[in-house]
């Protein structure tokens, strides 16, 4: 029987109570044949079954009005940061189990999804992660059920009495922002559709009352870059982004921080120390300085230190590019990005059923356990393994912890790459799991995503390749599962066919305006002159919101994601 994930059969107990079938299917299947026998705890159906419930309610946040729904979100973010800050205060018992605001999940959800980003973020701005708790998706559940909505009184009183914002935040809400000019220090108020304009649109600006600097997403990331240099320079403790977590294998060293940062961006250069006093900073002008310092590095003689150096200036850059808010991801974008996979979810069937989800659990291991196995390649989820992921990276301490210990490093993940990459990486993915588990990875022809019109020209003009390809074909068809109603929902890698013309138009329009701004600086103007200023060649974005590769920004293929999610960011 399938089930709705709001119907009330479903909410008739708590999590605990809610039988798991896993066991059952694993007798009768053997089909964890191939991968260690392991668990996780926070990706069994029930938590599963939670995390639908929960992208459901999210769903229902989304305003009809594009203007509405920008600056909606845009006051969640700010909240967002209050919850946050009340994390990292001294008003904060760890013991205690409470819930933030429904908007306030949404943005920290979003967060979680880039993994190192989000844990460099928490270790970079309030130095004590650990005392963070995960996001608390058992005790959401179990409170909607017993109170039937989101309302808990103890976390209710304790928000308004360290915030002073409602618990509810109210999507007409039409007063103005505040907004601290970086330059002058003064608070200002602007009215919020020019608000939204400015944080949606690279050529807005905003004149500051007092010091008359004229302000934009792209002066405010530049002097939010600026300002972090002079405080490492003041205080070694106040990292910079992009310098405390490796990318690559999620690795954090405070030393190799302190060390690389002392040589890269030391205010006794005088290529930096003229970037901190400039007026009018761009990023154009920043990336430029940094070219001249980065070619002082030709007198290294180990060419791994020199790339490795290059490699951390790059990721410095992209977590604050475009970005005008503290963290190292545009998490307004991240949002936008999410709702493709969250609009395949929420009205999904067959992913509601018990039985289906415990098999995703048991599919997600061998996903896990094959990307061990194939650290140079990017790896693409089905929808069903994506719900694992995505149920797994939200309890940020027990996925650093599992993926280090079993994987033997973080596992990155990128809702990003391009759908070339993705196409080819899905692909790669339904073979290479043919090959490892003798068995279909999914009902999608990888052999249709992976033969492009390029390909088809190459083989008629070079018969040898035609001949390369004709071979490929033939093994990517060993892949395929039988089409079944029931299941080919889930383990197709997109639901291209199935989706209506109003979901392409709103999946444009979010996308470009949103994504746009980074890709703008990113890929237009910025991308790849520093790319080549910094000689590396193939190298994709890292942060969750550039371009990129597989789960890092270093070379660890991992893991991008399908089926409208993310995959390996940061």
């Amino acid at each position: 029987m399938s089930k709705n994930p709001l119907s009330s059969q479903d909410e008739k107990g708590t999590l605990d109570s809610i039988p798991a079938k896993e066991k059952e299917l694993l007798a009768s299947d053997n089909i964890l044949t191939g991968v260690p026998s392991v668990e996780i705890d926070t990706v069994k159906p029930e938590m599963l079954h939670a995390h639908l419930i929960l992208l459901t309610k999210f769903k229902a946040l989304e305003q009809a009005d594009e203007q509405i729904d920008v600056r909606y979100l845009l006051r969640a973010q700010e909240r967002y940061l209050l919850w946050l800050n009340f994390l990292g205060s001294q008003n904060f018992d760890p013991g205690m189990e409470l819930i933030p605001p429904i908007d306030v999940c949404y943005i920290w959800h979003s967060h979680l999804l880039s993994p190192m980003r989000y844990y460099e973020d928490m270790l970079r701005i309030y130095d004590l992660p650990q005392k963070f708790p995960d996001f608390p998706l058992k005790r959401l559940y179990n409170i909607w059920v017993k109170n039937n909505g989101h309302t808990d009184p103890e976390s209710e009183s304790i928000w308004v009495k360290n915030t002073g914002q409602p618990w509810v935040l109210d999507p007409d809400d039409s007063s103005d922002f505040k907004m601290i000019c970086p330059w002058c220090k003064k608070t200002m108020q602007i009215p919020w559709e020019n608000y939204v304009k400015l944080m949606r649109n690279i050529e807005a600006k905003e004149k500051c009352p007092k010091c008359q600097v004229s302000l934009s997403v792209e002066t405010l990331s530049c002097k939010r870059f600026i300002d972090d240099i002079v405080e490492w320079n003041e205080n070694k403790t106040k990292f910079i982004g992009g310098t405390l977590v490796d990318l690559k294998d999620g690795s954090c060293s405070k030393t190799f921080a302190v060390n690389n940062s002392n040589l890269l961006f030391s205010t006794d250069d005088s290529k930096i120390k003229d970037l901190t006093v400039s007026k009018s900073p761009s990023w154009e002008n920043i990336i430029k300085e940094l070219d001249k310092h980065v070619n002082q590095f030709k007198k290294v003689r180990t060419a791994d230190i020199k790339k490795k150096r290059k490699l951390i200036v790059r990721r410095t850059v992209f977590a604050y590019i475009g970005i005008p808010f503290p963290f190292s991801i545009d998490l307004i974008s991240a949002v936008f990005r999410q709702r493709e996979f969250t609009r395949k979810m929420v009205n999904n069937e067959i992913i509601n059923r018990t039985e289906v989800q415990a098999n995703a659990t048991i599919r997600y291991l061998k996903f896990l356990f094959l990307m061990r196995e194939k650290q140079n390649t990017i790896l693409v989820p089905t929808l069903d393994i994506d719900l694992c992921w995505h149920t797994h990276q939200i309890h940020a301490s027990l996925y650093r912890e599992f993926t280090k210990k079993h994987i033997g490093q973080i596992i990155n993940h990128d809702d990003t790459l391009a759908e070339g990459v993705l196409s080819d990486g899905f692909a790669v993915t339904a073979r290479a799991w043919y090959k490892k588990y003798r068995e279909p990875y999914t009902h999608d022809d990888p052999s249709k995503i992976w033969l492009t019109t390029k390909k088809k020209i190459m083989s008629v003009i070079m018969p040898p390749y035609g001949l390369l390809v004709h071979n490929q074909l033939k093994k990517y068809k060993k892949t395929i599962a039988k089409h079944n109603e029931n299941d080919m929902k889930i383990y197709n890698v997109d639901e291209k066919n199935v989706e209506n013309e109003k979901d392409k138009k709103e999946k444009k329009d979010t996308s470009s305006k949103y994504d746009s701004l980074k890709h703008k600086h990113n890929s237009l103007k910025y991308g790849f002159g520093f790319l080549t200023f910094l000689g590396i060649e193939n190298f994709g974005g890292c942060g969750g919101d550039v371009s990129g590769c597989g789960t890092s920004c270093g070379g660890f293929g991992g893991s991008a994601c399908g089926g409208g999610c993310g995959g390996c960011g940061g």
